[in-house]
C-alpha cells in the first residue's frame, strides 16, 4: 500500500476550483478570491457515553492528505513539519445528498447504525479564510449505536480528547475539527483539558476609547431592519453586488492548478508508485505558502483583557450575502526568507513594535482549507500596545469575557473562533464559565442558526446567488432561543433548490 505520497506533475487545467478577480468598489483594490465548485457538509458521526463522560468520534482514516505533500513553489518549511500524506479525516457529503432521515443516509453512505431515533444536529458554521476563499463550512452532528456493525476498514472511532491532543501536537493539521469537536463537548457539558501551550503574552497599554467596542453594539439587531434587508435583497436580485464584484482580467495573487499525486510504497524491495489521483487547488502567484494569524492582547486599567481583531465587511460573506461586519483574526504573509518559528517571532516583534518576549505561538500551524490550498496558518498572540498599524479604523479590541459570552455565528470568521477558544485555554479561562445566558436583544438569544445547505452551480461555476437565500435565512434565524446556548438544535434539510 501507498507509505507517502508526493506530487508529481501539475498543470492548469484545474475543473473543480476557480479564481475570481474582485474589485472593492469602497477601497478601489483589486484582488483575487478563489471558489470550489460544490459545496459538502462535514458530518461528525458520535457515540456518547454519560455514564462515564466519555465521548467517541467517528473518522476516516488513512486517507490521503495529497496537499499536505505538495511541492513548495518557493519559501522555507518553517515548522519543518512532514507528514506520509495520510491522516484521519471527517466524513463529508455533497449538500446535494443530504436527507432528513439520518438512519437511512448514514447506513446508505458508510454503513454505520445510528442510535434510535437519531437525527442531524447542528453545528459549527464559517468562513475557513473570509478574505481569499468564497467557501463555508457546515458541520452536522449524528449519534450513532454503540453497538456498530464491522466497519470497511476505512474507519475509526476514536476518543474526542486523543483527537484533540492529535491536532494540538501538528499531527492532524486541521484547526476546524477542533472547533467542530469542542462544540459537541459543549454540548454535553464536558469541558476540554487544557493542553501544553506557551504561556501568551498581554500588553500592558490600553487602546484609545474610540477603538474598544461593546458587545450589545456590535451585535444589535433591529428585526424590522433586517425584514427590510431581506426585502432589498430580493429587488435586487441578479444586479451586481454594490461593492465587492467580480471584474475581467487577473490581479494575478492566486492561479488554480491541477496535479497528479502519486503514492509510492515498497514492492520487491524497491520504492515503486502503488497509487495516482489528479486534484485541483490553489497556489500563491507569488509562492509564499506561509502567513500568520494574530491575536491581539493587552490589559486595561482595570486588568481586564483585550482582544484586537478586524472588524470590517469581508469579500466572502458580503458577496453571500451577509453584508454585516465581521471579527477576523489579522493575516500577513510571512517573507520567503522566513525559515525558522524563532526568526517569524522576530519579525512580527518588530513589525508591531514589541519585543520577541511579546510574542507567542498559538499551537501548531494547520492547513487553512486542506483540500482546497496546501497555504499552512500560524497562529501567534502578540501583546503589543496599539500601534500605528492597529490604529486604523477596521482594528477594534474588546473584553475577552465580554466576547466568550456570545455564542459565535457569522460574525465570527472560524479562524477568530479558533483563536478566542485557544486564548481561553491558555489563560485558564474555561474552567468553570458560565454559558448561560449568553447575551440577548429583543427576547432572543444571540448564536443558534438555522442550517439550510447551499447549492453550488454547474461545474466549475459557483452561483453566488444560490448562496444568498440562505444567507438571508440566517439573517432572520441567527437569534433563535434554545433551552441552552450550548444545547445543539435540530438541522433542517431545506427544499432542493438550483442554482
Amino acid at each position: 500500500r501507498s507509505l507517502k505520497i508526493s506530487e508529481r506533475r501539475s498543470s492548469d487545467d484545474a475543473e473543480n476550483v476557480i479564481v475570481h478577480t474582485i474589485k472593492d468598489e469602497l477601497t478601489g483594490n483589486m484582488f483575487d478570491m478563489a471558489a470550489r465548485a460544490h459545496h459538502e457538509i462535514t458530518l461528525i458521526p458520535f457515540v456518547y457515553n454519560p455514564d462515564e463522560g466519555r465521548l467517541k468520534i467517528a473518522l476516516k482514516k488513512d486517507v490521503p492528505f495529497a496537499l499536505t505533500n505538495s511541492v513548495m513553489r518557493s519559501g522555507h518549511n518553517i515548522d519543518e513539519r512532514r507528514w506520509s500524506g495520510h491522516g484521519l479525516e471527517t466524513l463529508n457529503i455533497d449538500a446535494e445528498e443530504m436527507d432528513d432521515d439520518a438512519r437511512v443516509l448514514m447506513h446508505a453512505h458508510f454503513g454505520m447504525r445510528t442510535a434510535v431515533d437519531a437525527e442531524f444536529l447542528e453545528g459549527p458554521k464559517g468562513f475557513p479564510a473570509p478574505d481569499l476563499i468564497e467557501n463555508y463550512i457546515e458541520t452536522v452532528y449524528v449519534e450513532l449505536s454503540e453497538t456498530q456493525p464491522k466497519w470497511e476498514r476505512n474507519y475509526s472511532l476514536i476518543d474526542a480528547e486523543r483527537i484533540l491532543h492529535a491536532i494540538n501536537a501538528g499531527y492532524i493539521p486541521d484547526a476546524w475539527l477542533e472547533v467542530q469537536i469542542e462544540t459537541l463537548m459543549r454540548h454535553f457539558g464536558m469541558e476540554q483539558t487544557p493542553w501544553m501551550h506557551e504561556e501568551l503574552p498581554v500588553g500592558k497599554t490600553p487602546p484609545p476609547d474610540d477603538m474598544i467596542l461593546d458587545v450589545e453594539k456590535i451585535f444589535k439587531w433591529d428585526p424590522d431592519a433586517a425584514e427590510k434587508q431581506m426585502e432589498n435583497h430580493e429587488k435586487d436580485k441578479g444586479k451586481v453586488d454594490e461593492r465587492f464584484r467580480v471584474v475581467k482580467g487577473k490581479s494575478g495573487q492566486l492561479r488554480a492548478k491541477r496535479s497528479l499525486f502519486v503514492g509510492e510504497g515498497q514492492k520487491e524491495g524497491a520504492k515503486t508508485g502503488v497509487a495516482s489521483s489528479e486534484h485541483d487547488f490553489i497556489v500563491p502567484q507569488d509562492g509564499v505558502i506561509n502567513r500568520a494569524a494574530l491575536l491581539f492582547l493587552t490589559a486595561d486599567l482595570k486588568g481586564d483583557t483585550l482582544v484586537g481583531f478586524d472588524y470590517e465587511e469581508m469579500p466572502a460573506p458580503y458577496r453571500l450575502g451577509q453584508k454585516d461586519k465581521m471579527m477576523n483574526m489579522p493575516t500577513i504573509d510571512l517573507p520567503k526568507k522566513l525559515s525558522h518559528i524563532d526568526d517569524v517571532k522576530e519579525f512580527l516583534a518588530e513589525k508591531f513594535g514589541t519585543s520577541v518576549e511579546h510574542v507567542g505561538q498559538m499551537g501548531e500551524s494547520f492547513l487553512t482549507m486542506k483540500d482546497m490550498m496546501p497555504q499552512r496558518t500560524y497562529m501567534f498572540a502578540i501583546g503589543s500596545v496599539p500601534n500605528e498599524w492597529m490604529g486604523k479604523q477596521t482594528k477594534k479590541w474588546c473584553k475577552t469575557s465580554a466576547l466568550w459570552q456570545l455564542e459565535p455565528d457569522y460574525k465570527w470568521s472560524m479562524l477568530f473562533r479558533y483563536g478566542m477558544m485557544n486564548a481561553m485555554q491558555s489563560m485558564n479561562i474555561t474552567a468553570g464559565r458560565n454559558l448561560d445566558p449568553r447575551v440577548k436583544r429583543d427576547g432572543q438569544k444571540f448564536g443558534q442558526l438555522k442550517s439550510v445547505t447551499t447549492r453550488g452551480g454547474d461545474g466549475a461555476k459557483v452561483d453566488t446567488n444560490s448562496h444568498k437565500s440562505w444567507f438571508k435565512s440566517s439573517k432572520g434565524n441567527d437569534n433563535d432561543m434554545g433551552a441552552s446556548s450550548s444545547r445543539l438544535k435540530r438541522y433542517t434539510v431545506p427544499q432542493k433548490t438550483h442554482g
